[in-house]
């Protein structure tokens, strides 16, 4: 007498045909193994969650130039070029419009733009306009000293003669060329540089 067929699949104590042992429970992968988070392409999470960086990840010091602005640094553009708004030191080339100002006033007010770069200013200072604690005035984007008895609007008595003022500019180094012209004066023990504005200069 044959007995009867038992289903070995589910579970019911009974031991199929490919089963050591039948235990009730479904054979399939156990509830209790553990699965890492499946975090794609960008990286994998830290204890707190957070995405690590490759450099992170392999236990090395954060790297100026991989593209990833990491600890200490202020931004990362991935390239050694200054000037960029972002410096091959991994700082920004300026954060704000004080950081561009240059050493000379008369030639305006440089601005940091929204990319971190510094803008030329968009036109100089008045001719006139007081500089160096008002002791010198701007001429062409320039800031001159006055010789003593010259007043705002360029005019002094030169040997009787009216005429325009001599203003000086150490060596010459930033005598506009074009409408200004460098001139030693001879008589002066220390030999200095004078420019001399064409449209000021002295008539006979």
């Amino acid at each position: 007498m044959t007995g009867c067929a038992h289903d070995w699949r589910d579970g019911r104590d009974i031991v199929g045909p490919s089963e050591t042992g039948d235990d009730v429970e479904s054979d399939g992968p156990s509830e209790s193994a553990e699965t890492e988070p499946d975090v794609g392409w960008e990286g994998r999470l830290d204890e707190g969650g957070d995405a690590v960086s490759d450099s992170q990840d392999d236990g090395l010091a954060p790297r100026c130039g991989n593209g990833i602005v990491e600890e200490g640094e202020q931004c990362d553009d991935a390239n050694a070029v200054d000037g960029d708004g972002c410096d091959s030191d991994c700082t920004r080339t300026c954060q704000s419009s004080a950081d561009c100002q240059d050493a000379e006033e008369c030639n305006g007010a440089e601005v940091c733009t929204a990319e971190f770069t510094c803008s030329p200013a968009p036109a100089p200072l008045a001719d006139g306009t007081p500089c160096l604690g008002a002791e010198g005035l701007c001429i062409s984007g320039i800031c001159v000293l006055v010789p003593i008895g010259c007043d705002e609007g360029f005019v002094c008595a030169c040997d009787g003669s009216t005429c325009g003022c001599i203003v000086e500019v150490p060596d010459c180094s930033m005598c506009p060329p074009g409408t200004h012209e460098c001139r030693s004066a001879d008589a002066d023990p220390d030999h200095r540089l004078f420019c001399i504005a064409e449209r000021f200069a002295c008539r006979p």
